[in-house]
């Protein structure tokens, strides 16, 4: 589904929604440069600004999250608490990583580096601190388990 978008029906797409639209709350985002827009908006502004009329209802936000992140733009859910990974953002992760070229020129391209940097690598670097913090990462090593004389092992 959506097959017909570009890369840049979607750029164009946000760009006037970043521009002319107050952004709306919902479940799942695209991340682009640090701003969230609904997947479902862009999609529907894409086809506006393409001349053909898409019924909102014609289509799932999956629908169009999946087309999204094809094209190589980033998918949050903004439900995860305590700063962790939520399902959409590792879905993006594991998607974006396979695509092996890079153009510095391309704003898409330029996004995804931003989101690999800001999402997935900072909240990566969170949780270790945090693991080390609290004695889980001992000397390079990771260790679940502790040492409890008289109780024995047990996990951490």
């Amino acid at each position: 589904m959506f097959s017909e978008l570009t890369s840049q029906d979607i750029l164009s797409a946000i760009q006037k929604i970043l521009k002319e639209e107050p952004l709306r709350d919902t479940p799942y985002a695209v991340w682009y440069n640090g701003t969230l827009i609904s997947p479902s908006r862009i999609i529907s502004v894409a086809y506006e600004l393409r001349g053909e009329s898409l019924s909102r209802r014609s289509f799932t936000t999956d629908h169009a999250q999946k087309r999204l992140l094809e094209l190589g733009f980033p998918i949050v859910d903004r439900k995860t608490e305590d700063n962790f990974f939520g399902r959409k953002e590792l879905e993006s992760f594991a998607t974006l990583v396979k695509r092996r070229q890079y153009n510095a020129s391309n704003p898409v391209d330029q996004n995804m580096g931003k989101f690999l940097n800001r999402l997935p690598w900072s909240k990566t670097k969170k949780w270790a601190k945090l693991l080390e913090q609290r004695d889980y990462i001992m000397e390079g090593r990771i260790s679940w388990t502790e040492l409890d004389k008289g109780v024995g092992q047990h996990f951490k």
